[in-house]
């Protein structure tokens, strides 16, 4: 089998990331509103703003706990079908249907209630997200092991995960005032759904590697022993803690986007749309510069530029609308363009530098933790989504969230860059691997050609 992946497998295999992000970014942008949200037009609260913000803290927390073992579990799997294709494809409709009972709390008006329901369901959502995603992620860096390979899935996937994030952020304000906040619950459902089994597709017949028979007994044993290799692995701690506060800065920008344009700028929920376009607008622009710039150079490198120069930009947002002579609305849609121009290398980038990790550590422990590392990830992505959550509820019950009290709103933008700019700070001086001495996994080399002499 030939080491390069054709693009059609490339392109099948990225485009589940639209449903990915499209259901993160829904989640992102709706939730934290829908049940919290006190300036809305003709809406009460469901629940108090610190109570689902402490729903919301403990649902990502015990959520956080299953990632590696999922992870973990899916690859030691052996089955006909693979390590991950069992994950995926019984894992999805149960992630959906978990999806849409966020929506339908069981009192109407303001009620602690509300809050448990959040709490209890978006937990088992989360349990959903991490048994497809995670059995999906690990299929990356077996799927492409080259450097061009990766970093093309790479750019694809942020091609397409900002497409799902853009409908997300474009279309569900108009779907919310047209026909409430269930009917975008269904759209998101399935349009979040049905691009993971079309994924799938890009992967069939292309994944060789095949794990050793598991020890009866040894799961929970062998487990910690893969965790301990993990958590004491630097690259992987520097780069994940990096993208750690990078997309926890990017959930409360995210999060924050209604109160801009309902609060600041007193529109409508629908108007949020023309302020996220430009976000992504200017995201998708800059990825073509992107991968080039990565086939001249590290990907340390060009990944460290974009994490601070966003670092640099997110505190702007503080003074949208201070600007004399120009209307609001379209300073927040300006800061927010500019923003989004670095951000698509902090996107692009993660996957293809968490591939080389596994792969340096495949060649020194002789084992393949692909889904491992990628859960890893995502446990510690999820604490500090926690930790901005929590923030972002405080900044908004101490300094306010209304037009009459806008600082908490105000101050995600600083607060925002400050974690970035930590992120920074931690890649530049502990990542090490350079991606010029690593070489191709024996596990996978022996493989493909296996796979290829028996073609």
């Amino acid at each position: 089998m030939d080491n390069n992946v054709p693009l059609s497998s490339r392109l099948l295999y990225a485009s589940g990331s639209f449903g990915s992000h499209l259901l993160f970014q829904v989640i992102a942008l709706w939730i934290f509103y829908f049940y919290a949200a006190e300036g809305a037009e003709d809406r009460d609260p469901l629940a108090p703003v610190l109570l689902v913000g402490a729903a919301m803290t403990v649902g990502r927390i015990i959520d956080a706990i299953t990632d590696p073992i999922i992870g973990y579990w899916s690859d030691i799997t052996r089955s006909r079908w693979g390590r991950r294709f069992p994950f995926i494809i019984l894992g999805a409709p149960y992630m959906a249907a978990m999806f849409m009972l966020l929506w339908f709390p069981p009192v109407d008006g303001t009620h602690w209630a509300n809050a448990l329901w959040l709490g209890v369901v978006i937990q088992l959502y989360f349990v959903g997200v991490t048994i497809v995603g995670a059995p999906y992620t690990g299929i990356f860096p077996e799927l492409a092991i080259t450097k061009e390979d990766r970093v093309s899935i790479a750019a694809w996937q942020i091609l397409f995960g900002l497409a799902g994030a853009g409908v997300a952020l474009i279309a569900t304000g108009p779907i919310v005032e047209f026909i409430g906040f269930p009917g975008m619950a269904l759209f998101a459902a399935i349009a979040g759904t049905l691009p993971r089994y079309i994924g799938l597709l890009g992967a069939r017949g292309r994944l060789v590697y095949e794990p050793p028979p598991p020890v009866r007994g040894e799961f929970w044993s062998s487990l910690l022993g893969a965790l301990r290799i993990m958590v004491t692995n630097r690259s992987f701690l520097v780069l994940v803690g990096s993208f750690v506060c990078f997309s926890a800065g990017q959930l409360m920008l995210v999060q924050a986007v209604p109160f801009f344009v309902t609060e600041i700028v007193g529109r409508s929920e629908a108007w949020q749309a023309p302020v996220t376009a430009a976000f992504f607008v200017s995201a998708l622009a800059m990825v073509p510069l992107i991968v080039q710039l990565t086939r001249r150079r590290d990907k340390r490198q060009v990944y460290s530029w974009c994490l601070l120069l966003s670092a640099l930009a997110l505190p702007a947002l503080f003074f949208a609308g201070f600007i004399p002579g120009i209307p609001p609305l379209v300073q927040i849609i300006i800061i927010i363009a500019v923003v989004g121009l670095p951000l698509s290398g902090v996107f692009l980038l993660p996957d293809a530098l968490l591939a080389d990790v596994v792969d340096d550590d495949s060649l020194k422990t002789d084992a393949r933790r692909e889904a491992m590392y990628y859960s890893g990830r995502a446990t510690l992505e999820k604490f500090g989504q926690t930790v901005a959550t929590g923030l972002f509820a405080i900044l908004f019950a101490v300094f306010g969230q209304t037009a009459a009290e806008p600082l908490g709103i105000r101050l995600i933008g600083p607060v925002a860059g400050l974690l970035v700019f930590a992120g920074w700070l931690a890649f530049w001086y502990g990542y090490r691997i350079r991606e010029a001495e690593l070489e191709t996994p024996p596990h996978i080399a022996r493989g493909r050609l296996n796979d290829e002499g028996r073609g």
